[in-house]
């Protein structure tokens, strides 16, 4: 992994319990931050990476702590809708006719416009999770991932199972990449199902992501 020298740049920092700005220089060694400084000026190796950060605020990365990532595409589609009338009616017809390539390219849009400004990780709760995972991998964003759970129609069980299968061809060894039970809400999911999903999250050690 290449070092990284941020040079100038306005560095948001916490103190205690206050957050101080002030300009220094950051150096990244091994995907690390090694040194944070009012100036680095040793000897460095000639392969780092210097980034001039002038006039530009240097911070940690936002957190996106609820999103359907490729449902950026729906965006001003439907205004004026009800809860209701917007999942039955709109959203959902048209989620039923989303190709795996359609995921697949929302969720790079989604991914470039959050790292645009700022957000470098995501909690997520959508489904055809393979595609969102190898999106969020191209990306190299931080995600937290799921397949959603719900039984409007009393199957529960067959998106149960979905999940387990996406969960299972995870790698292990990915740091950037983790994953959490995610039952819809109360109002698509029966006594069952959440009982089910309660069960899979302590069997799994997993978090669980919910609409309340």
């Amino acid at each position: 992994m290449q070092d990284l020298l941020i040079k100038n740049g306005n560095v948001l920092l916490f103190k205690d319990d206050n957050i101080l700005i002030q300009n220094k220089d950051i150096l990244v060694k091994d995907g690390k931050i090694a040194k944070i400084e009012d100036e680095i000026s040793e000897n460095l190796n000639q392969n780092i990476k210097v980034i001039d950060a002038k006039d530009h605020i240097v911070m940690p990365g936002l957190i996106n702590t609820h999103a359907h990532i490729p449902m950026s595409i729906f965006r001003e589609t439907t205004e004026g809708c009800s809860l209701y009338e917007w999942l039955n009616e709109k959203i959902w017809p048209i989620e039923d006719s989303l190709t795996k390539e359609e995921i697949y390219y929302a969720s790079l849009l989604s991914f470039i416009e959050m790292l645009s400004t700022g957000t470098t990780c995501i909690n997520d709760q959508y489904f055809m999770s393979e595609q969102i995972r190898d999106a969020a991998r191209k990306c190299k964003v931080r995600a937290v991932i799921t397949r959603t759970i719900m039984d409007t129609d009393g199957n529960y069980k067959t998106r149960l199972e979905e999940f387990k299968n996406f969960y299972n061809t995870r790698d292990e060894n990915e740091d950037l990449i983790t994953y959490s039970v995610a039952p819809h809400s109360l109002y698509t999911c029966s006594g069952a199902c959440l009982q089910a999903t309660a069960d899979l999250a302590r069997e799994d050690n997993l978090p669980i992501h919910v609409h309340c």
